[in-house]
């Protein structure tokens, strides 16, 4: 049960006995010899080792001597653990415990229990190990030989919403039979804190003037820690007005529009939208700009903003008329043509062009236009017309030079925002009149009833007429 270890300087081991050659030994003499040996393992507990030791001589009879040893064959189980420092509150931290027999016999039956502290929850364990009861993680690991050893290990989450600085304690302990258990522990602390944040979009960009755009506010607790009387704001831009907001908000009057939101736990958020009337007429490319932000009782405050682009575009109208349906030949007609702008922006460089067709003439343009008799049209540069006016009725004379047909009239709008815009109107030209011519008799006659009624017109006044045949 014992294997050579050691012997003193002029000693030998040959095979399992330690041997001196001493040479002569004086009468009362005494020589301390030293030798060492290993006990193997695997000797139960309790066992006897006996040393038996003889010396012999030339001259003296033999003499021997005995020793026994009882061994202690028992295992001695360490247990460590290892944990993060810090961790935040309502994240996962990693427990990492390792285990050692250094004692001189097999642990067996070798079980590791850890408690979880308070205030966390179980998640995973390595090597087999599970939950037995809530809060209480086992490894059963069976036999451990001596000088043998391994790691185990358990993740925990934490819950959100505690104090910054509190100390998680967590105890393990490691028992196998016939040894005492070793017992191992860690330290962490949580960390937590409040993380506020705030976000505005808006549903249109571009939005056009006159019309309703709508603001979402969003706000969310990121941190890990609980925060009170949260408090957000969202500005009204200048050029809108406030239509209406959800989620409790209320508008003050003046441009701010506010949501008491109050307790907001960790992790938790919520939302609200705003209704504005964009105003009108308003220059197209015009920015609005809304700020949200937010801030509670503890928390950096946190704001973000949104800017919105207006598009405003003119919207001309024209219409034409005529002042006859139906004109003979010879007569004249008068076209008039009248523009507005239902656009949210002015109108500018509107010019109308009105090129008669063949079979009208024209003779003369009112309300600031100039004909060009050659080109046979009239123009009209009215420049700019403001959102939601209109311009002076544009009026153009001309001559009916057809007959028996539809003489259709095209007027052309243009201006710098808008593409090109026609309209039209038609009239019936009809038959010439024709001059009427008397017959020689009825045209004497004529002539005789005239002179005679100058005659008496003149005889009326005093003066003398005498008529000769």
């Amino acid at each position: 049960g014992t294997a050579p270890q050691s012997i003193d300087s002029f000693g030998a081991f040959v095979g399992n006995e330690a041997t001196w050659n001493i040479g002569s030994l004086p009468p009362s003499g005494q020589i301390d010899l030293q030798f060492s040996v290993r006990v193997l393992s695997g000797i139960p507990d309790g066992a006897s080792e006996i040393s038996v030791a003889t010396i012999v001589a030339d001259n003296a009879p033999a003499a021997a001597a005995s020793t026994t040893t009882v061994v202690s064959a028992r295992p001695s189980l360490v247990l460590s653990k290892t944990a993060p420092g810090s961790v935040n509150a309502g994240d996962s931290l990693t427990y990492a415990l390792d285990y050692f027999n250094q004692g001189n016999a097999a642990a067996f039956d070798l079980v590791i229990e850890d408690n979880l502290p308070a205030g966390t929850s179980f998640v995973a364990a390595s090597n087999n190990g599970i939950e037995v009861s809530p809060g209480v993680v086992r490894w059963n690991l069976g036999a451990l030989a001596p000088l043998a050893g391994g790691r185990v290990t358990v993740e925990v989450a934490t819950v959100s919403g505690v104090n910054d600085g509190s100390v998680i304690t967590n105890v393990a302990s490691a028992s196998s039979t016939g040894t005492s258990s070793a017992v191992a522990q860690a330290t962490t602390i949580e960390r937590s804190h409040t993380e506020l944040e705030v976000t505005i979009t808006a549903a249109q960009d571009p939005v056009a003037a006159g019309a309703q755009e709508v603001l979402t506010v969003a706000w969310t607790n990121t941190g890990n820690q609980d925060t009170t009387n949260a408090l957000v704001t969202a500005t009204v831009p200048p050029d809108t007005g406030f239509v209406s907001a959800t989620g409790g908000g209320s508008f003050d009057g003046t441009g701010l529009v506010t949501f008491n939101v109050g307790n907001l736990p960790a992790g938790a958020s919520g939302s609200a939208t705003i209704t504005l009337n964009v105003a009108s007429p308003l220059a197209n490319g015009t920015v609005l700009k809304s700020i949200a932000s937010i801030r509670a009782d503890n928390g950096l405050p946190d704001s973000d903003s949104v800017p919105f682009m207006v598009s405003s575009t003119p919207v001309i109208v024209a219409s034409k008329s005529v002042s006859a349906a139906r004109v003979d030949s010879g007569g004249t007609v008068v076209f008039t043509i009248a523009l507005k702008n239902f656009g949210s922006t002015a109108a500018t460089g509107v010019s109308v062009t009105d090129a008669l067709p063949a079979g009208l003439q024209v003779l003369r343009a009112d309300s600031g236009g100039t004909v060009d008799k050659a080109a046979n049209r009239a123009v009209w540069n009215v420049g700019a017309i403001a959102a939601g006016a209109a311009s002076a009725n544009l009026t153009l004379t001309a001559q009916v030079q057809a007959a028996n047909r539809s003489l259709t009239n095209i007027a052309e709008i243009a201006s710098a925002e808008l593409p090109a815009l026609a309209v039209r109107s038609t009239v019936e030209a009809g038959e010439a009149q024709p001059v009427p011519v008397l017959p020689g008799p009825m045209l004497y006659l004529l002539a005789m009833a005239m002179l005679f009624l100058t005659a008496a017109f003149l005889r009326r006044a005093g003066v003398r007429v005498q008529h000769r045949r």
